[in-house]
């Protein structure tokens, strides 16, 4: 899931795409607490970041999640 969501961290992609959107909606479904909330925040943008080879577009601010849209 994650490597579908890598050309929009890096700024290739304008919007994620309606993979993207299922993995990350399926790791999200598992989140827990606040605090569980912001470690997979902190996870998923830092895995995203090591698939995009260490790119990341200033556009997308650290630790928001994709805009998906439908």
């Amino acid at each position: 899931a994650f490597s579908e969501c890598v050309p929009y961290v890096v700024g290739d992609e304008p919007a994620v795409t309606p993979n993207c959107c299922t993995g990350l909606g399926n790791i999200w479904d598992m989140r827990g607490t606040a605090a569980q909330r912001d470690t997979l925040c902190a996870c998923l943008l830092l895995e995203l970041k090591a698939a995009g080879g260490g790119r990341m577009d200033p556009a997308t601010p650290p630790g928001s999640p994709p805009r998906v849209t439908s």
